[in-house]
């Protein structure tokens, strides 16, 4: 009869390591969907203060803060002065009611009240209802309102503050500095929507402006189209890809290195559901980092400025298989298609995020990928087409959005991605993407692609 082996157990002060460690990934992991969100929002957002307003609500439910506020910072002849902006986010408004008429009121000017500290400091500020008195200017609706801190929160656009967001809460609670840090972070992220914003009032003015010299001639339609062409282009340019490489690749960052000071401390302590977590986390930082590559593969996406080469297709098909690798049960069978003069480095990017789909998604033995281009109207029709699990109708729009996938990323690994990368390049150059699939009876995607057989 054997003896059991108890397992080594943590004494109470490696447990409260642990429970200290568990709870900074937890705050960790918080923090970095919170940086997702607004960043994703803000990407998307046109105009400052609605961006303010998406974002106050987030950060409040996040933080778990009840009020939160803005000001838009303008400047005048004298300097800089904050005017309250129509953006709130209340989620229990007891006894609110005086302090948001006073805010919706007041201006401050740089180095009056706390807003305007904020303005001249360009520093994050954390107080409590101890030190306000004599600096918040609306102390008394705030002593009604039973708030007890508060933080305000400068918005940086190219190093001047641009808004001020302030949050009150009823507790009374010392500063933390990790989320004073994630506060700042946000604040340059919004920072960029100013930033879109005032680079697009600028644009817009010099079009108007020469399509007023312009307006009676032929040359004046031309410039306006050109002009909403570059608008759109510059926009695309502006998207996201700095956001995205510094403010959300520092967390993970952190994370990964928490992860790695668990376990070598915590080594000889870790059960097995212990490891499966700490596990699970590596995976999803991994995940994390593919996802934001690939956004960062999307928000650069661009038409290529060199002249058109000559590009054998077939050739080019058959490079994009090898580079894959498919697995043995998936056979690929390649079309005769034409050599033509195009951008070579666009459309392999195109054909290879179509075909890794395909083989990605051929789970059973003897599934075949097929690739060929047809002419169509002036242009080629390039299509990949499987004989996979297929797509229901109600997703065939679905699918080119970004992050969307129809199956758990546990069950297939990917970042959503990859097809509306393909549709953004493909739409770029003045083509068409599309599907013909139904479920059980495979799918084939097309797109069309100006191209022509002579130089």
């Amino acid at each position: 009869m054997g003896s059991r082996v108890d397992t080594p157990f943590p004494n109470s002060a490696a447990r409260e390591r642990l429970a200290r460690t568990h709870a900074a990934l937890e705050r960790h992991r918080e923090y970095l969907s919170l940086l997702q969100a607004i960043a994703a929002a803000a990407n998307e957002a046109e105009r400052l203060e609605p961006a303010l307003d998406e974002a106050l609500a987030m950060i409040c439910q996040s933080i778990d803060w009840p009020v939160g506020h803005a000001f838009i910072v303008e400047p005048v002849k004298l300097g800089r002065v904050a005017r309250p902006a129509d953006a709130w986010s209340i989620s229990d408004d007891i006894g609110v009611d005086a302090f948001r008429r006073r805010s919706d009121k007041i201006t401050f000017s740089a180095g009056e009240g706390v807003i305007g500290e904020v303005i001249v400091t360009k520093e994050p500020l954390w107080l409590d209802c101890d030190r306000w008195q004599e600096r918040l200017l609306r102390a008394e609706q705030a002593a009604e309102a039973g708030f007890e801190s508060m933080i305000a929160v400068p918005v940086l656009a190219r190093d001047q503050v641009v808004a001020v967001m302030e949050f009150f809460t009823r507790l009374k609670l010392d500063p933390q500095a990790p989320l004073l840090e994630l506060l700042a972070d946000l604040g340059a992220i919004l920072g960029r929507v100013a930033e879109r914003e005032a680079a697009e009032l600028a644009r817009r003015r010099l079009i108007e402006a020469r399509v007023a010299e312009l307006h009676a001639s032929r040359e004046a339609r031309e410039y306006a189209r050109l002009a909403e062409q570059l608008r759109r282009k510059n926009k695309e340019l502006d998207q996201f890809a700095y956001v995205a490489s510094h403010d959300l690749k520092a967390p993970l960052r952190g994370i990964a290195n928490l992860t790695d000071w668990l376990v070598e401390e915590l080594e000889p302590h870790l059960t097995e559901t212990s490891r499966e977590h700490i596990s699970l986390l590596r995976g999803r930082v991994q995940r994390m980092e593919a996802l934001i590559d690939a956004l960062l593969a999307y928000s650069r996406a661009r038409p290529d400025e060199r002249a058109p080469e000559r590009v054998d297709c077939e050739a080019l098909a058959r490079d994009v298989v090898d580079l894959l690798g498919a697995p043995a049960s998936v056979t690929t069978t390649i079309h005769p298609m034409p050599q033509l003069f195009t951008e070579a480095l666009a459309l392999r990017q195109v054909l290879h995020n179509l075909v890794a789909n395909a083989i990605k998604h051929c789970e059973r033995e003897g599934c075949h990928v097929e690739i060929g281009a047809t002419p169509r109207d002036g242009v080629y029709e390039f299509w990949v087409r499987d004989d996979g699990p297929g797509i229901e109708e109600i997703y065939h729009e679905r699918i080119w959005r970004i992050f969307q996938t129809l199956r758990p990323r546990d069950e297939v690994e990917g970042t959503g991605m990859g097809l509306a990368l393909v549709k953004k390049m493909v739409e770029q150059r003045g083509g068409e993407v599309g599907l013909e699939s139904s479920l059980g009876h495979g799918s084939r995607f097309f797109f069309t692609w100006p191209a022509s057989e002579e130089e």
